[in-house]
């Protein structure tokens, strides 16, 4: 069902039901922390642990059933679609403002005080900020020289950057080829109640790594493929892209199809048939073994299911 992209995937270790993108090893980091929570780049994602299982293990989805909420509503399939080039730029992160009528004078003293003429005011979840560079990534050599001199910045026996950071490309830059299979603008199109998706499918590393720029955008262009061919099949399908790696999701589901308040929780009948459609969740296209501990207290492997995650607001 999945494209493959990379064999022998393993990630950390799965929670049963909204987990967020992430990989243990990344927020052990203290400049990934400060990158993931300051940089306001949250990202959705399930979390396993394991090492995949083989292609002959891979359960394909043969049959797609009709969307699963709002089924009366036609999918639209895009004719001979191109994938656009996403940006991978990140960015220093010098000041956030409470105002964006600030922004002006804020940028004026920065570029002339400090000394930083190339720094320039942009949007960061809805809040507006001045940032300096253009930047492949936390990893890159340059972003990094440039993170430790803008810190060790003095003023008036101050250091006014000393909480600068390293964000990522805003949300607006992670929309995809087509806003309407963007996770992110579900709710805009389905409204507030549209709360939970079923993830299927993870697109990245298959271990803690930051991938390369060229890697990222394989890896999007790779999910966006994936939701093409779920579309195709019948599928409502979605991508969502983060600043690492990107998943796949099918459906869009209520309070009325999921209630946690109880054990096991409460599904609604198309959740529970979505969920047969779908039982396993995939990192690049290959399932993932887990091992986890059942009620009774004996350990147990195996495919890692499904999961469902919250919708996004953006």
């Amino acid at each position: 069902m999945f494209i493959q992209n990379q064999p022998n995937s393993k990630i950390a270790h799965h929670k049963p039901v909204f987990c967020l993108f992430g990989y243990r090893a990344f927020f052990a980091d203290p400049l990934i922390k400060v990158v993931l929570a300051a940089a306001l780049a949250f990202s959705l994602v399930g979390c396993g642990s394991g090492q995949s299982s083989n292609k002959s293990n891979m359960n394909p989805y043969a049959e797609q059933g009709p969307g699963v909420f709002g089924e009366n509503a036609a999918l639209k399939i895009p004719q001979g679609q191109t994938n656009a080039d996403e940006s991978i730029q990140w960015s220093i992160i010098l000041a956030t403002l409470p105002s964006p009528q600030l922004a002006p004078q804020v940028l004026s003293n920065v570029q002339s005080k400090h000394g930083l003429v190339d720094a320039y005011i942009a949007q960061r979840q809805k809040k507006t900020v001045i940032a300096y560079g253009k930047y492949d990534g936390p990893n890159d050599r340059q972003a990094i020289l440039d993170l430790d001199q803008v810190r060790e910045i003095q003023s008036d026996g101050s250091r006014p950057f000393a909480s600068a950071f390293l964000a990522p490309p805003p949300a607006e830059a992670l929309g995809g080829t087509n806003t309407e299979f963007d996770l992110r603008t579900v709710k805009e199109r389905y409204g507030k109640t549209a709360l939970y998706t079923l993830q299927l499918g993870v697109y990245g590393t298959d271990d803690s790594s930051i991938p390369k720029p060229s890697e990222v955008k394989e890896f999007r262009k790779i999910a966006e493929r994936a939701v093409l061919k779920l579309r195709a099949e019948g599928e409502r399908a979605f991508y969502y892209h983060g600043p690492f790696r990107s998943m796949v999701t099918a459906g869009v589901f209520g309070d009325n199809d999921f209630d946690s308040s109880t054990m096991p929780a409460i599904q609604s009948a198309r959740l529970k048939e979505l969920r047969l459609r779908f039982p396993h969740n995939y990192l690049n296209g290959m399932g993932i073994r887990e091992t986890i501990t059942t009620d009774t207290g004996r350990k147990i492997t195996r495919l890692q299911p499904s999961s469902l995650v919250q919708i996004p607001d953006k």
